[in-house]
């Protein structure tokens, strides 16, 4: 049975309980979820729409209590704390899992992944391989960045989805080299608990295919290939109302919209140039009148439901 993880804070509850929907409505077969959050009450209501999807056996949510820390590049970014959640896992997660997958809030799934991922466990036990993630960079492309780092190999893992060997996470007491990494390169993380990770493992992973963590490098071209996992990372979020138009956006609307009911998933904030923006939307002849309707009202429907 699949186990996997999710480790989000409550600005991204409607997001996560969207991934997780569309992850459940894809699998054939029951599998187990785990949630580490900052604020579990804040997800209640999400949680038991969730719930009801018959392939998730068991969902259990942990509070996050490694607060002391002083984790790397947190201010004035959209980052926040929880996106070092996961360097924690072995305080929270069952230490009889074998394998866990991690899946990041902002990625919806789009066909049945079974099989892809029984490949990769049979690989990661076969070579002995601890850790499973698409390569992001290398040496080539990225030559400063690696130099920053100090980083030796020739590659660097996304850590939106990554599948873990859990026994030897555990057994080789990940969580205390993570931290002992972090301290030493504080100043010299960039991209927060993914830096750390990769400066541990160093290239000691197995690279999975881009179909299971497709990440368009702008942000809008859409896969030409079989898709398992569509990850909307960088500024293009589809729930974003200048986004929400887009072809690749549909993805994410439709999960949220099976799951929440509603049109659309628009978030904004009201700010000056968002403003700006969302009268551009409504003057453009680019769209019909109803989907400005719709927008308008999703926007204001999203701050009811939080």
């Amino acid at each position: 049975m699949y186990n996997f993880l999710y480790c989000f804070d409550s600005n991204y509850n409607v997001q996560a309980a969207v991934s997780i929907s569309s992850l459940a409505e894809k699998l054939e077969d029951k599998a187990n979820f785990y949630i580490i959050h900052n604020n579990p009450q804040s997800f209640k209501t999400h949680l038991k729409k969730i719930k009801k999807f018959k392939n998730i056996n068991t969902i259990d949510v942990f509070k996050f209590k490694d607060t002391e820390y002083d984790f790397p590049n947190l201010n004035e970014v959209h980052v926040s704390q929880a996106t070092y959640f996961r360097m924690f896992i072995e305080n929270y997660i069952p230490k009889s899992i074998e394998h866990l997958i991690y899946i990041d809030p902002d990625i919806v799934c789009l066909d049945n992944p079974t099989e892809m991922f029984d490949d990769i466990i049979v690989k990661m036990i076969e070579r002995k391989i601890p850790l499973a993630g698409l390569t992001e960079g290398t040496l080539d492309t990225s030559a400063t960045y690696f130099k920053n780092l100090g980083m030796k190999n020739d590659k660097y893992f996304n850590a939106g989805m990554i599948v873990i060997d859990f026994h030897h996470w555990v057994n080789q007491h990940t969580l205390k080299k993570l931290l002992q990494i972090m301290k030493k390169n504080y100043h010299r993380i960039i991209y927060w608990d993914q830096d750390i990770m990769n400066l541990h493992f160093d290239g000691n992973y197995l690279e999975i295919p881009r179909s299971m963590n497709y990440i368009p490098a702008d942000g809008v071209t859409m896969s030409e290939e079989k898709t398992y996992f569509h990850h909307y990372a960088g500024s293009k979020k589809p729930w974003y109302f200048e986004n929400v138009f887009n072809d690749i956006s549909e993805y994410y609307q439709q999960a949220y919209k099976n799951l929440f009911k509603n049109k659309f998933h628009v978030t904004m904030k009201f700010k000056k140039h968002e403003i700006k923006v969302l009268i551009n939307i409504l003057i453009s002849r680019k769209f019909k009148l109803r989907n400005k309707i719709q927008l308008i009202y999703g926007t204001f429907k999203t701050k009811i439901l939080g």
